[in-house]
């Protein structure tokens, strides 16, 4: 682990050419080393990039890497499916858990499918109720859910996106 490893994460990852030996590394984790712990928070930190567009300012202007929906569902799908399996102490906290599962729900809107969308939102609700939090802790978490939801259909997402709208908070 290096600064640019340490980087990544707290960006939520990145395709800045500055931290380009930081996502080699964790390239590196996910080819190399698939079982280790540290592992899903790599498959996290690229499966969010990918779900999202880059933009680069450059001599020539501005340069846009658009969404990989695919990548995007394939890595965080990963990251919900090992935390969830109760056979391994590998996995994600609950608070990741639920960003992560919401973004997933957004990647699988992106890409046109808010039928899944919606399965993992419920998912989501059913994965902490199982889990037993606490009541209030709970109706947060059904409550994020349902705004996600809403959002996802109120957008009418269908298609994955071809440009970032100009306000856009990151995904």
């Amino acid at each position: 682990m290096g600064p640019q490893q340490g980087t990544l994460p707290a960006l939520l990852g990145s395709d800045a050419p500055q931290l380009a030996e930081g996502n080699a590394a964790l390239d590196q984790l996910i080819a190399s080393y698939p079982d280790h712990p540290l592992a899903v928070y790599a498959l996290m930190v690229k499966g969010t990039n990918a779900g999202r567009h880059f933009l680069t300012l450059g001599k020539d202007g501005l340069d846009v890497r658009p969404a990989d929906t695919d990548t995007s569902i394939e890595q965080l799908g990963v990251v919900v499916e090992t935390t969830l399996d109760e056979g391994t102490d590998a996995g994600v906290d609950n608070i990741t858990l639920n960003s992560t599962m919401r973004r997933l729900a957004r990647a699988h809107a992106r890409a046109g499918d808010l039928k899944q969308a919606d399965l993992v939102l419920d998912q989501l609700v059913d994965t902490f109720r199982d889990k037993d939090v606490p009541p209030p802790v709970l109706a947060t978490i059904a409550e994020q859910a349902e705004t996600t939801r809403a959002r996802l259909h109120d957008e009418g997402v269908t298609a994955p996106h071809t440009a970032p709208p100009a306000t856009s908070p990151p995904a």
